[in-house]
């Protein structure tokens, strides 16, 4: 495999190296709440413009299917980076909805947060435990999403055979407390639960996250692992391939990461932290 390193701002480098391309995985962005909020013209340039030089890209040279990897802060935004995100989906909705998309077909997925992925809280937390420090907690009640590397990917590919026309696919994932992903990790690492430096909520952040609009609900459908998000303009289009595929007509109205149906205890949040460590 070819290994190409480039800049998604850079409009000629992307339309060159999409040259007989199948299927494009965007995830290129930044990611980072608190890095996005101090550079918002950086976020914007990278996670939007970015965007928009990916799909035209895709579209001059008659990619298969495009797929953008978003994020559950992009729902109701209070941060810049998540505001972006929710940018960069509107791109892709947009140019579903243009005569100027040729054969290309476009998804979104949206994530949480993803478990050991460089930059998470749980990097952070190594990396901190391995210069002898303690670990940093922003609030012990906010809530977050989280979901592991393998379930990303199983979205992903779950999405890309199914996408069409700008749906948005979302893993129906677990979350917990700040608190109870603190003790567990501290647990399962040999520390003590109060081994702990409480810092605050940073600018951006939201106390608790969400994956879905209220004005979505009416366009979703779900099976027992997936949430589909249908095109807002196409609620009343085709939804046969994912009907096939064993998805229903959902009535879920609101899914937030302190839904006590998703949330997670202590142990449960141990188990999966020690099977990620043994895998």
């Amino acid at each position: 495999i070819e290994h190409v390193f480039l800049d998604v701002r850079d409009r000629t480098a992307l339309h060159k190296v999409m040259r007989d391309v199948d299927v494009v995985f965007h995830a290129a962005a930044m990611k980072h709440v608190i890095v996005s909020e101090r550079n918002p013209a950086e976020a914007i340039a990278t996670n939007v413009g970015g965007t928009q030089n990916v799909i035209d890209a895709c579209v001059a040279n008659d990619v298969e299917r495009m797929i953008l990897i978003s994020t559950d802060k992009a729902v109701n935004p209070t941060s810049v980076m998540g505001t972006t995100k929710l940018l960069a989906e509107r791109l892709v909705s947009a140019m579903c909805n243009s005569k100027s998309k040729g054969n290309t077909k476009f998804g979104v997925v949206r994530f949480g947060n993803v478990l050991y992925s460089q930059g998470s809280v749980l990097e952070i937390w190594e990396k901190q435990m391995a210069r002898g420090e303690q670990i940093t907690v922003t609030n012990a009640d906010m809530t977050r999403f989280f979901m592991s590397i393998p379930q990303s990917v199983q979205l992903i590919f779950t999405a890309v055979p199914l996408m069409n026309n700008g749906e948005i696919f979302i893993l129906k994932m677990s979350s917990c407390t700040i608190e109870t992903l603190a003790e567990a990790y501290l647990e399962i690492s040999g520390k003590q639960a109060d081994d702990r430096n409480t810092i605050g909520v940073r600018e951006g952040e939201k106390f608790h996250e969400e994956l879905l609009f209220a004005e979505e609900t009416g366009s979703l459908l779900e099976n027992d692992t997936f949430f589909v998000r249908m095109p807002l303009r196409f609620q009343n289009g085709n939804t046969t391939g994912l009907e096939e595929a064993g998805f229903v007509k959902s009535d879920r109205t609101s899914f937030t990461s302190d839904d006590a149906k998703y949330l997670l205890d202590r142990e449960q949040v141990k188990g999966i932290l020690n099977q990620y460590l043994q895998e």
